[in-house]
């Protein structure tokens, strides 16, 4: 049974990162990767779960909101590789819960896929 979630994320609540969110935009994208990667990052001592269930939450949303961003001069390429690193490594402690999430996540890009 799925532990109910005592914290509402910012980045989510907020709908900062929805589909197309930030246009052709890089800055504010990246702007929004780090604020949701440091809200994260509070999480990932006092309760590891829910940091992992912050940054799959983070990485479900991420490539459709940044999908129309200019990536020529490399700086959101860099950004999100470096919140998808630090926050693997948040993920990984908690195998558990990862591996429910992922399945779930995989899942949902499944369904996602196939009403396309």
């Amino acid at each position: 049974m799925a532990r109910p979630s005592a914290h509402k994320w910012e980045f989510k609540a907020r709908s900062r990162f929805r589909r197309h969110a930030f246009g052709w935009r890089s800055q504010p994208a990246i702007q929004r990767v780090k604020q949701a990667t440091s809200e994260i990052r509070k999480f990932t001592r006092t309760d590891p779960v829910l940091a992992a269930e912050g940054a799959v939450t983070l990485f479900e949303r991420l490539s459709p909101a940044i999908e129309h961003v200019d990536g020529s001069s490399g700086a959101i390429g860099t950004a999100v590789d470096n919140a998808i690193a630090e926050r693997i490594d948040t993920i990984w402690p908690c195998k558990r819960s990862a591996v429910k999430a992922l399945a779930i996540w995989k899942a949902e890009a499944i369904r996602r896929s196939s009403r396309a």
